[in-house]
């Protein structure tokens, strides 16, 4: 005799409930890698546009006369030691670190030229007719189009760029370029740039790639520390007369007391020089590229 059938019309609840329990977990992992995977994401696209950030800069010191005295609003004396920052000249330390801040002719601090030059306008937003009134939050950067139509972009990023001795002390010696790219670097009413003294790490001395930052005169929030301080930011390693050193953050390991940091132990990509005394930093730095050039003589030829 066969045993009884019994047929099935459905699931139990129990096994609905352990079905959406198993889908709840499996979402919730899914869901903490969205932001992570956006912050790669980020950093994917900031390092793909200051590299190309800086190759451009290069391109506009020789196209805008950068690079010949004759252009520059105050020529100190030689051998000179300058930076070119017409978007945060109110906030970078120049007298204080021995570099004299000059302006371009025709790219002044606030101008238009000084935007178009100095940020980049290749983070396209949309693109509308010139005749359409301003958006209520215009952005940084805007070009018209041959179309008499105005592409809008953000201008996160932005550069400066510091010329400095490169071999021996005379006047048409060549000179270290050094490129500082931004992103979203603050209005330089807003900027942070502080200037703290580096010691030597513990057991050590003071050169190389290790040192110590005492920020106990001016101690950060975590906040600001995070934004003058983060991994792959940009710092000034000087003397503040004869050693202008950038160098890229590696590691940057805080002590805190309470809220506050009081002291970071910095690793940096390159060696600098045993007689830096201090070190600036600046907040929205990501990187840097240098290059060595010759300054241009003026002539009839040269604008």
């Amino acid at each position: 005799m066969k045993p009884p059938q019994h047929n099935r019309a459905g699931i139990t609840l129990l096994e609905v409930l352990i079905s959406i329990g198993i889908l709840s977990v499996g979402l919730a992992s899914v869901m903490a890698l969205i932001p992570a995977g956006g912050n790669q994401a980020k950093k994917a696209v900031i390092e793909d546009r200051r590299g190309a950030m800086g190759v451009a800069g290069f391109a506009d010191l020789v196209n805008y006369g950068m690079l010949n005295t004759s252009n520059w609003s105050t020529v100190p004396t030689a051998p000179y030691r300058i930076v070119i920052d017409p978007l945060g000249n109110a906030t970078f330390p120049a007298a204080a670190t021995g570099l004299t801040a000059i302006a371009v002719g025709g790219i002044s601090a606030g101008s238009a030229a000084a935007d178009v030059v100095f940020a980049a306008g290749d983070d396209l937003v949309y693109v509308d007719d010139a005749t359409v009134s301003d958006p209520e939050n215009y952005p940084q950067v805007a070009r018209l189009t041959s179309g008499n139509e105005r592409r809008l972009a953000d201008g996160y990023f932005s550069w400066l760029v510091t010329l400095v001795p490169a071999g021996t002390a005379s006047p048409t010696q060549s000179y270290r370029a050094t490129i500082v790219e931004f992103y979203r670097r603050p209005p330089s009413s807003a900027a942070l740039v502080n200037k703290y003294t580096v010691t030597a790490p513990s057991g050590g001395s003071v050169g190389g790639t290790s040192f110590m930052v005492n920020l106990s005169g001016s101690p950060l929030s975590t906040d600001d520390f995070k934004s003058l301080f983060p991994i792959g930011g940009v710092l000034l390693f000087t003397n503040n007369s004869s050693v202008h050193e950038w160098r890229r953050i590696v590691v940057a390991a805080p002590t805190a007391s309470g809220s506050s940091v009081t002291s970071v132990e910095l690793l940096v990509d390159r060696d600098v020089s045993s007689s830096a005394s201090d070190v600036c930093a600046f907040e929205g730095a990501v990187g840097l590229i240098e290059k060595t050039v010759q300054l241009e003589d003026p002539s009839p030829w040269t604008p």
